[in-house]
């Protein structure tokens, strides 16, 4: 009776543990090629999340079971990262998910100047718009 009473606490303990920050993801890392996609996400979580992100080139549907990430092509150089943070609606808990999408492989940029004097690229795309100071 004692192990019994031992078993049932624990498994009460474990699962109040869990309560309603549990999240879990099927994947931790999305790479994306230079052209952009969409991927699939699988969340498995108690309570109810929030999903968000900073990157302005990443889109995120929510569908029933997780989400759908979706990245627009990337016109520039070098590969850019972002992370899609992922938080339980209390607040106990949230978790992470690492993106990369590689560059543009045949964004190649060529310049020359009049006088040989040195420039600094700010930023450049592949349409050949380059800042510069």
């Amino acid at each position: 009776m004692k192990r019994f009473l031992l078993l049932a606490f624990t498994c009460l303990f474990l699962a109040a543990c869990e309560g309603d920050g549990y999240i879990k993801t099927d994947s931790q890392n999305l790479v994306f090629p230079f052209e952009g996609g969409t991927q699939s996400v699988t969340i498995t979580s108690v309570s109810e999340y929030t999903v968000t992100t900073d990157a302005k080139w990443l889109s995120i549907e929510t569908t029933g079971t997780g989400i759908n990430v979706t990245a627009k092509r990337n016109i520039g150089s070098p590969d850019r990262t972002t992370s899609i943070v992922i938080s339980a609606i209390n607040g106990s808990t949230t978790t992470s998910l690492a993106v990369t999408q590689e560059s543009d492989p045949n964004c190649v940029i060529y310049y020359t100047t009049i006088d040989s004097a040195p420039i600094t690229l700010n930023s450049t795309d592949c349409f050949g718009n380059v800042g510069v100071t």
